[in-house]
Parts: C-alpha cells; sequence; structure tokens
C-alpha cells in the first residue's frame, strides 16, 4: 500500500512525525536538511516568471522519508519564507508556503517508515505535480497576476510530464542511499 491502511496508522504516523518537533536531535538533522533545502532552493531555474525548475524535492524527500509528514511540512513553511527573505522574487504570497507546507506533508504521508520504491517516489511526485504544480499554483499565480488560470498551462504541463521521470529517478537514487543511514541509530 501507498498509503497506512488504517485510519489508526495514519495518527500514529502524524504523531510520531510531530514528536520529531521536540526532539533536538530530530531538530538538528531538520535544520541541516532546511539548510539543503535552501540551498537547493537558491539553484532553481527561473524560466519565465511564472515557471521554474527547481531542486528543493531532493531536500524534501530526505526529510520525508526520516521525520515524516507534520515535520516535513514544517520544513517547507520555514524554508519557504527564509527563501523569500534571501532572494525575494516577485511578492510574498502565503498560498506558495501553503504549497510548500502540502508538497513535504504529502511526501511524508507517502514516504515515511515505508521502503524506498520506484513506484512509491513516482505515486508521490505524481500526486505533487497534479495538486501542487498543475491545480494549486495555477490558481495562486491567477491570484497574484490577475492573468486566467490557463495561461501558459500547457507550458507547465509539458515541464511536469518532462519532469516526472527525471525527478523520480534522481531522488529514487538519493533516497536509496539515504535509505541505508536509516539504520545509523542516531535517525532512529
Amino acid at each position: 500500500m501507498i498509503f497506512s491502511e488504517k485510519k489508526d496508522d495514519m495518527l500514529s504516523l502524524l504523531k510520531e512525525s510531530s514528536a520529531h518537533l521536540k526532539k533536538t536531535s530530530s531538530l538538528t538533522g531538520l535544520a541541516l536538511i532546511a539548510a539543503i533545502n535552501i540551498i537547493l532552493g537558491s539553484l532553481s531555474i527561473q524560466l519565465s516568471p511564472i515557471l521554474k525548475i527547481g531542486f528543493s524535492f531532493i531536500a524534501v524527500g530526505i526529510s520525508a522519508l526520516f521525520y515524516g509528514p507534520v515535520a516535513t511540512g514544517f520544513v517547507g513553511v520555514v524554508t519557504d519564507v527564509i527563501k523569500y527573505m534571501i532572494r525575494p522574487n516577485g511578492p510574498f504570497f502565503i498560498g506558495f508556503t501553503f504549497n510548500e507546507f502540502l508538497g513535504g506533508f504529502i511526501t511524508g504521508l507517502i514516504l515515511y517508515k515505508k521502503p524506498v520504491s520506484i513506484k512509491r517516489i513516482f505515486i508521490t511526485r505524481l500526486v505533487i505535480m497534479i495538486v501542487i504544480n498543475l491545480v494549486l499554483t495555477p490558481i495562486w499565480l491567477s491570484i497574484m497576476y490577475g492573468k486566467g488560470i490557463f495561461v501558459a498551462y500547457s507550458v507547465r504541463i509539458v515541464k511536469s510530464l518532462i519532469l516526472l521521470p527525471i525527478e523520480t529517478i534522481v531522488l529514487y537514487s538519493v533516497l536509496k542511499t539515504a535509505e541505508k543511514t536509516r539504520r545509523v541509530p542516531s535517525f532512529k
């Protein structure tokens, strides 16, 4: 199964992920991952005012694997605000901060406490591309810039279709390596 089968499993998963926000060792790991996220975010390629290619998904995947949905969503919020303060790219908009939370949360729901597999990562990236890249982001851009929601939608779909297999392979490679460190006592 991609998601937990039982409601109780889901609640315990959320509680366990939330508990990471109270542990010093987890907060240290989350801070390091947040720093990596910020660095990868600065390497984003801006194709147009409404279209960019980013690499932060790698840090989000690592955080989700080790710390779960709640902690990863929290890191997404923090890093979005910090990235904006470091390098503002247009006006600040809370919708994009919500996207960062939701992206981390979804990734954590699918990857936390589960074996790393191509199928699981593909589904994770597909859900994020549909929900965030193809639904929410165009809505936020429409609100911000007053343009129609489907402006440059075909370009966004093509970009998503091209990046889906690439991001899946990159994330699989990184997480398969990171999965081995889950056995290290400091990550338990």
